[in-house]
């Protein structure tokens, strides 16, 4: 079963952007790859030195890609500077899906240890209670 994640991944289109940035934003969002100069200043929040560090093409469509980010990416990827970092740090989307994968596992181990706990006592208990029979038939106490 996909987690959250996942389904936002796979709703993830990158059709609205220019076709020259997508690679790089694909690669941000998807493994945190550090991205260049001017989709940082966008990640970043900081209109000043998107509008310098855009080209042509970005400079007239840097409504678009904001909406991009603003409309189809996790919240806590874009917006400032540490959530860039923390976002680079966690290896973009697919490092949050295997942190959350982890963690459904981890949890999921969890539930099962009792379980295998309980079975691992009623054998020791049912060893023990089988011995001392054994020792009362045989007449030691």
């Amino acid at each position: 079963m996909k987690n959250v994640l996942e389904r936002q991944l796979a709703k993830i289109s990158y059709d609205g952007l220019p076709e020259h940035m997508r690679e790089g934003v694909q690669r941000y969002i998807e493994l945190g790859v550090p991205p260049g100069r001017f989709l940082s200043a966008v990640i970043c929040n900081d209109l000043k030195n998107s509008f310098a560090l855009a080209d042509d093409v970005n400079r007239t469509r840097l409504f678009d890609i904001v909406s991009f980010f603003y409309n189809q990416v996790p919240a806590n990827c874009w917006s400032s500077i540490e959530r860039m970092k923390a976002w680079q740090e966690h290896g973009g989307l697919l490092g949050w899906i295997e942190q959350e994968r982890k963690i459904e596992e981890a949890e999921a181990k969890k539930k099962e240890e009792p379980e295998e706990t309980l079975a691992k006592e009623k054998e020791k208990e049912e060893t023990e209670r089988k011995e001392w029979q054994k020792k009362m038939w045989a007449g030691e106490r």
